[in-house]
């Protein structure tokens, strides 16, 4: 291997193992509640579901958008331009972003219970579930402000930092959770309201967090991020929007086609969605390496697309794709050796009841196997696109290659030719790979050509 490009990569590696972690540990933090909730019984849990599903395809949607704080900060630092005022107008065009998405936001979230009576949502349940909604909602708000945070430490390389935020993360939701939930400590039992208002405090406790730490940091206080909040004015909003905006609908329509593929496995029977449920979840653990690759990547492609380096992109991309194939590789290898330990993670695979739902979940698994290779390569392909400031074409790879090759695919699989549960994630798989095929070639071409 070139030296340099070893060089690359080890670099690459340093900078994504944090944030790969980071985001694990974000999920962790999803997992606890869910834990706690299924305590409160099947129908507050049913209700909780309802809540999460809705918030997070509004916030995924307003997470791409402040997403581009990575790509424009990373060009910055690529270009040497690492003065406070330039660093602050991004920090500032990012966290207006977070104000201006989240005002009607937050007013459709508290009238959650008309959207959920469109869906056509039992009404009871319905009224269940605004409980959380209207304690969860204000956590937006400090949710993607601590993501434009992390988007700026990342960007300077020292995601340590969101990691230790988010690792803290994790320990205040538990505690608090259990709190306001249950009535920990002699607080009151709050049930799903209380839910909601401790993934609030803990949105609020992280953000805080990761601010004190840029403030306060003898490296980082120059920058000054919380001096200077004026509205950064048309033109800069407009140049922000105009790379986020892409971001942020790529971002609802990948969450959205697991939403329906859920649905999908829904006309399949219990069984069918319950191993559907486990095979993504094990999915989702292991995409937490991927977004870490993905976020270095764009990091790293978007300082050489600054320093107007055509070999630097060059060297950043191919880095990124090399290291992604092999750990991808090295996580389809688990799958299939591992199943069945995978398996009795999230449920008892002795036991003769649950018997049906552990041979569709090996199925699952196996094809998780070529799902996690295709995942990994559309994550990194859309990292270095990001860094490139291309976000408008992938935004219509992935369109076509969901909803148009992957969930259409997966029905024929599945309900025309009779292969079920298996077929809907071979569609899946399908349609990832069309996609990952598609990002390859278009980081070909952006990287050979001057862009800058």
């Amino acid at each position: 291997m070139d030296l340099r490009l070893a060089r690359e990569s080890r670099l690459l590696l340093r900078l994504a193992i944090p944030l790969s972690l980071t985001t694990f540990a974000q999920l962790a933090i999803t997992t606890t509640d869910l834990i706690y909730l299924g305590a409160l019984g099947a129908e507050d849990l049913a209700a909780a579901a309802m809540t999460v599903a809705l918030y997070q395809v509004v916030t995924m949607f307003g997470l791409g958008v402040v997403t581009a704080t990575m790509p424009m900060l990373s060009k910055l630092r690529g270009k040497q331009e690492n003065s406070a005022a330039a660093f602050r107008d991004v920090m500032r065009q990012g966290l207006w972003s977070v104000a201006l998405f989240c005002l009607p936001c937050w007013v459709l979230l508290w009238h959650a219970e008309s959207v959920f009576a469109v869906l056509g949502q039992p009404p009871a349940l319905a009224d269940r579930s605004i409980e959380m909604m209207r304690a969860l909602q204000w956590g937006m708000a400090p949710f993607l402000g601590y993501v434009a945070l992390r988007s700026f430490f990342a960007a300077l390389e020292r995601p340590t930092w969101t990691l230790l935020v988010a690792v803290l993360g994790v320990a205040f939701n538990a505690a608090a959770a259990g709190a306001l939930i249950f009535g920990w400590w002699g607080l009151p039992a709050l049930g799903l309201a209380g839910a909601g208002l401790a993934t609030t405090l803990t949105n609020l406790f992280m953000f805080g967090a990761l601010l004190g730490v840029a403030i306060l940091h003898k490296q980082l206080r120059h920058y000054s991020l919380h001096t200077d909040m004026r509205f950064p004015g048309r033109s800069g909003m407009t140049a922000f929007w105009r790379l986020g905006l892409p971001m942020g609908i790529t971002q609802v329509l990948d969450s959205s086609i697991f939403y329906a593929a859920s649905n999908m496995m829904g006309w399949l029977g219990a069984e069918a969605l319950a191993a559907h449920v486990i095979n993504l979840q094990i999915m989702n653990m292991l995409t937490t390496i991927s977004v870490g690759l993905s976020q270095a990547a764009t990091v790293l492609v978007g300082q050489a697309f600054g320093a107007a380096s055509r070999q630097g992109m060059v060297r950043a991309s191919l880095a990124a794709y090399l290291v992604t194939t092999v750990m991808m590789a090295a996580a389809a290898i688990a799958l299939l050796v591992y199943p069945r330990p995978l398996l009795a993670i999230f449920i008892s695979v002795g036991d003769p009841s649950n018997a049906h739902v552990v041979e569709a979940g090996l199925a699952l698994l196996a094809i998780g196997a070529v799902f996690v290779i295709a995942d990994g390569l559309q994550f990194i392909g859309l990292g270095v696109l990001r860094g490139l400031h291309d976000t408008t074409v992938p935004m219509i790879i992935g369109l076509v290659g969901g909803w148009v090759v992957g969930l259409p695919l997966g029905a024929l699989l599945a309900f025309t030719l009779g292969m079920g549960a298996a077929g809907i994630w071979l569609g899946l798989a399908a349609g990832l790979g069309a996609v990952a095929l598609l990002f390859a070639l278009r980081c070909a071409k952006l990287v050979s050509q001057d862009r800058t």
